[in-house]
């Protein structure tokens, strides 16, 4: 029998759909079995992959689920090195579907995935929350993939993402220049906002612009995919870097693809993809410290309580939110 004190309230997709098949509901409250830990989630971020699972188009989805990848919250039980009454940042990204996702009042996660906040960081829950996922794979991305340095000049295409914009506020610090891409002249503003020096709408063909504009970048930073990163590549000079780091194009394999063809000579292109080794190794404590300073400047922040999933999901499918997108418990 489930007793009160084992259930709590989570959301659940009980069948693939639009936003409305998400529902609150009372759940069995998880018991951290061994090398893991109980977080009391107290906000979670949303992320273009949550859309995909809740449609069933991920290839591991199952029915019913609970979504999430990304929570922070309070430490309650369980082993490892942070104890009880700890505020804590979890990665659930590679966790799915083996273990609930960070869309319930708790979850429970190995203990190598969990990030200790330090005692004395003053950041909101909203604002702990893109350092779950959005501000490390941004960070790795730059940093472990692109290797940027300050003399790089950085395109990231797929701009006014999330990641995108975390990528630009990220990197105005330490490289000399930044564009970013959308697709609609109305989110200039938006670009603008988070430092970057020049805004180019994407029409598909940016390599053609960026040679009529006599524009040259040595870094490109790709979140769109395999629609794109054949373009990509040719945005790029010689001996320059194409990361692909995400896939909101929709297509994740090229047809056809030759990379004696598809790649310049000496252009390297790779990939990026968040680990749970990165994850426990970027810079936590310095980008927090850089965010209270007001040092790091972080993108928009939309935020939603649980009984809002539906409208936020509704926001972010609609590319509406110009941000990140959070919800509190």
């Amino acid at each position: 029998m489930i007793t009160y004190q084992s259930v709590m309230e989570a959301i659940v997709a009980n069948e693939p759909g639009p936003p409305d098949v998400l529902h609150l509901e009372s759940y069995p409250r998880p018991p951290p079995k061994s090398g893991e830990i109980l977080i009391e989630v107290k906000a979670f971020g949303l992320s273009r992959s949550d859309i995909l699972a809740r449609q069933g188009h991920t290839a591991d989805a199952k029915f019913p689920q609970i979504m999430g990848r990304e929570a922070v919250g309070i430490v309650t039980a369980g082993e490892g090195t942070v104890t009880p009454g700890t505020r804590v940042v979890a990665m659930i990204t590679d966790l799915l579907p083996e273990y609930p996702g960070s869309y319930a009042q708790y979850t429970r996660v190995p203990a190598t995935h969990v990030r200790r906040v330090h005692p004395l960081c003053k950041l909101s829950w909203e604002h702990l929350t893109v350092f779950s996922e959005m501000i490390p794979t941004a960070w790795n991305a730059l940093f472990r993939a692109l290797r940027l340095h300050p003399d790089d000049r950085l395109l990231i295409r797929g701009g006014t993402t999330s990641i995108g914009l975390a990528a630009a506020c990220i990197a105005k610090r330490h490289c000399s220049f930044i564009a970013s891409t959308t697709r609609q002249e109305s989110r200039k503003e938006l670009l603008e906002g988070v430092g970057v020096n020049k805004v180019l709408i994407d029409d598909g063909s940016l390599s053609q612009q960026i040679k009529s504009e006599g524009l040259e970048f040595t870094k490109v930073l790709d979140l769109i995919g395999a629609k794109s990163i054949a373009d990509s590549l040719q945005c790029v000079r010689p001996y320059g870097i194409v990361c692909q780091a995400g896939t909101i194009g929709g297509d994740s394999t090229i047809s056809d693809f030759n990379p004696m063809d598809a790649v310049p000579s000496t252009v390297s292109l790779t990939t990026y993809k968040s680990s749970a080794e990165d994850f426990r190794n970027f810079p936590l404590d310095v980008l927090c410290h850089e965010v209270e300073s007001g040092h790091l400047k972080l993108p928009n922040i939309r935020i939603y309580f649980s009984n809002q999933i539906v409208e936020a999901h509704r926001s972010m499918e609609a590319n509406r939110a110009e941000g990140k997108v959070v919800v509190l418990w």
